[in-house]
């Protein structure tokens, strides 16, 4: 999950590109970051998933610095899950950085819709 949105947001900070369309839409249930940690390839609306994933990536960049997603690579190259890296790695709860990013990222949605 953290593989491809880092490479979705670093396409972002190239060229400003940002994948959207109405399937990716966040107005809809949302998977869990654990969820698309383990079943990404399998997941009926692959087009939010991405959305997703770029958009959780770009949340931690801009929250807690890009350093903390060099953080997370290292955890999870330790054969952790998203859902010990990214606690151990931001210092919050899996619950609390989830709620955080998705209302941001449907703030962000919103923003760009203008």
């Amino acid at each position: 999950m953290v593989y491809r949105g880092i490479a979705q947001y670093e396409e972002f900070k190239l060229t400003g590109f940002e994948f959207e369309n109405t399937e990716s839409s966040l107005d809809q249930p949302l998977y869990r970051l654990d969820e698309m940690d383990i079943y990404f390839d399998s997941l009926p609306n692959q087009s939010l998933a991405y959305r997703q994933s770029y958009l959780a990536v770009r949340y931690i960049a801009e929250v807690y610095g890009e350093e903390s997603l060099k953080a997370i690579l290292e955890s999870l190259a330790k054969n952790n899950k998203i859902d010990q890296a990214i606690p151990d790695a931001l210092g919050v709860k899996m619950e609390t950085f989830e709620r955080n990013y998705q209302h941001w990222a449907r703030e962000h949605e919103k923003l760009s819709q203008l």
